[in-house]
């Protein structure tokens, strides 16, 4: 089970977080 916690708004998580994702999703190599 993953979960993945969020508080962007709606200016910065359409800037950073589908980047944000990718790069946790490498790194626990779970993507």
């Amino acid at each position: 089970v993953l979960l993945v916690p969020s508080a962007f708004t709606k200016v910065t998580g359409e800037a950073h977080w589908e980047i944000l994702l990718r790069a946790r999703a490498i790194e626990t190599q779970c993507y």
